[in-house]
């Protein structure tokens, strides 16, 4: 009995240890889990904080710009958002290396008093996995006006930064900043647009309804997901991925819609892939239905411009699980109606309203209206209500 009690014991002793052998390797599984997703939470992160740190560094630029005009203690502050080889090349001339930045670029322009700068569309990418540098392009208007309180005497431009930010101790600063003008409006004193009065624009804007009997403004979804208002740290880091995940989608919408004037690389393909196979497109001139055609479709309507630009702004991105997403983003586009005069424009504003799926892991456009809201000058017929404006296959 002692014999068999033992061996008893012994084989309970066994079982035992090799429960707990395996709840260690089980403890220690789960620990190296964790840890590689903390690390990965830390790298989205991290990717995140830079992007909003460069953007953080743009609108510092903006804002400062406009009070840089009449106050020399922003003209500083601006000047210091520069490396210290810093490189800026606007449209009457080009400025090596940080000191004296600010009265340079501002010397310039000092017959205005007041100028409103406004910028757009954020498109970062960075040189490196390191993200040491980074190169961005982002849309402008800028409104420049020659008596403060005379609010209806202003000369305005529009165009595109191309930035390459890099950075210092830890800290971006702009390594060099290149403005391309492509429309100008009203007195052009900087000497970037037309010379001949008979050139300008008819300063006459119409406001009109490009849809009569539109149909109402699609509200986002008030249902409010999780991951909509985040609580944990793992979905407050999927949030901000996600989002900006989608404000990169929009961004790349209205670069590649521009774009296509000035590159010969096929960019109706690539355009039309930012969308779903199934999606669903409505613009003022009508709807297309599926991806099939849809480059083709939305671009030779906009082949009567010589050039475009597409502000979007005020991105409100709703998150709704389950890789579903909607938005709503304000609109302001600039297209050139001649060939040689940028001062030649057709204006419109807006809103867009968006639905987003995901397709295989990435976020494409399911959905778009486009509501036009305003108008200024002459669309070549774009905004023409048509009979059958619709394509595809419903």
């Amino acid at each position: 009995m002692a014999i068999n009690d033992t061996n008893g014991t012994n084989g309970t002793n066994e079982h035992a240890n090799g429960h707990t052998n395996g709840t260690e390797i089980d403890l220690r599984k789960l620990v190296l889990d964790l840890q590689t997703t903390v690390r990965h939470l830390q790298s989205e992160l991290a990717k995140v904080q830079d992007s909003q740190a460069i953007v953080a560094l743009l609108n510092r630029y903006t804002a400062l710009h406009d009070e840089a005009c009449y106050d020399l203690s922003k003209r500083q502050q601006w000047e210091n958002l520069f490396a210290v080889d810093g490189v800026a090349i606007y449209p009457y001339g080009k400025h090596e290396g940080r000191k004296g930045m600010g009265s340079w670029a501002f010397g310039g322009v000092s017959y205005f008093e007041q100028c409103q700068l406004l910028s757009s569309n954020f498109d970062v990418t960075y040189a490196s996995e390191e993200r040491q540098e980074a190169f961005v392009r982002t849309n402008c208007i800028a409104q420049w006006m020659k008596k403060r309180e005379v609010f209806s005497e202003h000369f305005d431009e529009g165009g595109f930064y191309n930035w390459t930010l890099k950075k210092e101790d830890g800290v971006w600063r702009i390594a060099k900043v290149h403005l391309t003008i492509t429309w100008t409006t009203g007195e052009d004193p900087t000497g970037v647009g037309p010379k001949d009065d008979s050139r300008k624009l008819n300063h006459e804007t119409t406001i009109s309804s490009i849809h009569p009997g539109r149909p109402e403004q699609p509200l986002l979804n008030e249902n409010v997901s999780k991951i909509q208002t985040p609580t944990s740290f793992e979905d407050k880091v999927t949030y901000l991925y996600e989002e900006k995940r989608i404000t990169d989608l929009l961004n790349d919408y209205a670069y590649r819609l521009d774009a296509f004037k000035t590159r010969s690389d096929n960019l109706e393909e690539s355009w039309q892939q930012l969308f779903t196979h199934d999606c669903q497109v409505t613009y003022p001139f009508g709807t297309h239905y599926r991806r099939e055609g849809l480059g083709k479709w939305a671009f030779e309507a906009e082949s009567r411009f010589h050039r475009m630009q597409h502000l979007s702004s005020n991105f409100k991105i709703f998150l709704e699980g389950e890789g579903k997403a909607k938005g709503r983003s304000s609109l302001i586009a600039v297209c050139g109606i001649d060939a040689h005069d940028i001062g030649k424009t057709f204006s419109e504003g807006g809103y867009y309203y968006w639905d987003f799926r995901q397709v295989d892991g990435e976020w494409k456009i399911e959905r778009l209206l486009l509501d036009v809201v305003w108008t200024h000058g002459d669309s070549l017929g774009l905004n023409d209500l048509v009979k059958d404006g619709s394509k595809g296959v419903s």
